[in-house]
Parts: structure tokens; sequence; C-alpha cells
């Protein structure tokens, strides 16, 4: 199940838990833990992510993530 919500005016949480990420048949994913800032300027940066795969399960994933497209016409 995903979720999400709007915090502020350009920014958005959104979060997901207990669902599959890929068939065991194309290959498994036995453990990835994630906890990363971007800051780079990009389409919906800056943003924050918290995830833990188990067995090819998200178990969570978090994003705080600017909701706006970078313009890159500066």
């Amino acid at each position: 199940m995903i979720y999400g919500f709007n915090v502020t005016k350009n920014y958005a949480l959104d979060f997901g838990f207990l669902y599959q990420l890929r068939n065991f048949k194309d290959g498994i994913s036995f453990f990835k833990l994630v906890l990363n800032l971007d800051l780079y300027k990009a389409d919906h940066n800056p943003q924050i992510r918290f995830a833990l795969v188990i067995f090819n399960f998200i178990i969570f994933d978090i994003v705080l993530y600017n909701k706006r497209h970078y313009d890159s016409y500066m």
C-alpha cells in the first residue's frame, strides 16, 4: 500500500509498506536499507528517503520530496 499527502505548498510525504517489489523468478533482493538525502537540482529535489527491503518485499518506504519540477531553462 502506498499513501501520500501534502506537507506544505511545495513538499509532499509518501509512504508505502508491505508490498512486493518483484517476483522471485526475476531475482532476489535479500536485504537493502536506504537512507538518502538528495540535494542535486533536478525534478522533485531536494528529497530524503528511508526504506527497507527484505526478500523482495518493501517493508517500508518513506519519501519527503519537493513536488515541483526543476526548471532547466535558467
